[in-house]
């Protein structure tokens, strides 16, 4: 896209709609903070606590607030409250300090915009031998992104059941899910 078509919106993708925005009027360069993050995680094991701050230009908004407990017994169930990432695809929770690029693809950025949702989620991921390779997600959310407030009794449900097939020798694994 050329800064035109980008600044008045005459594509049906407009890049202004993506992570890292489009330019302002009459600005063809800029300095821009693109994520000032601030994390707080309390993890001892059973319970975890994280509170995420994201400081930028635009102001300072809360990116993760949330509280994970996992049962003492097997240590396979866990419940997460609060705002958080979707329990979708691989890419939403693979931070972007992991990435190859630091933005998420455009189909998430479209799907999931912001990435983060309020809700509550189960996970299981077997502690025996023959389970472990396999683990479920299973959230309810309000399904109304995260810039706006719950406006209706609907919720939605994200949910994925994933495996691992790791290659120990060759120091390799095969991650799949649906």
């Amino acid at each position: 896209l050329t800064d035109t078509a980008a600044q008045t919106g005459t594509r049906s993708y407009e890049i202004g709609r993506f992570s890292g925005g489009a330019f302002g009027t009459n600005v063809n360069s800029r300095f821009a903070i693109r994520r000032g993050r601030l994390k707080v995680t309390y993890d001892n094991n059973l319970s975890k606590y994280v509170l995420q701050f994201d400081v930028t230009q635009g102001g300072v908004g809360i990116k993760d607030a949330y509280v994970e407990v996992t049962e003492p017994w097997l240590k396979t169930f866990a419940l997460t409250v609060g705002a958080f990432d979707r329990p979708f695809g691989y890419e939403i929770s693979y931070s972007s300090s992991m990435r190859e690029a630091p933005e998420r693809s455009r189909m998430f950025q479209t799907l999931f915009p912001g990435e983060r949702e309020l809700g509550a989620k189960l996970t299981i991921t077997p502690q025996d031998p023959f389970w472990s390779h396999f683990n479920l997600k299973a959230g309810i959310f309000n399904g109304v992104l995260n810039t706006a407030s719950e406006n209706d009794s609907k919720k939605d449900f994200i949910g994925r059941l994933g495996f691992t097939l790791p290659f120990r020798e060759q120091n390799f694994a095969v991650d799949g899910g649906v």
